[in-house]
């Protein structure tokens, strides 16, 4: 699995997830997608609505585009 979701419990990253549950467990604040399943990508695309871009979007896109620093803080969009 290449899913990690994480939380501000101290257990800290979730490693086992119902694929087929209807929502994120109570607590998860960040979600960590890295090369998912397509079972993985349409359990987050259910649960949070969002749109999980795949690769070929995320390459098309310029890392100079979407980086971009402020007041020293550097920001991912």
């Amino acid at each position: 699995m290449t899913l990690a979701l994480h939380s501000c419990r101290a257990e800290g990253t979730l490693s086992e997830l119902d694929l087929t549950a209807t929502a994120l467990p109570e607590g998860i604040v960040w979600v960590d997608l890295l090369s998912p399943t397509d079972d993985e990508i349409g359990f987050i695309k259910r649960v949070t609505g969002l749109h999980v871009p795949t690769r070929e979007e995320l390459s098309e896109i310029e890392t100079s585009s979407r980086l971009r620093t402020e007041k020293g803080i550097l920001y991912l969009r």
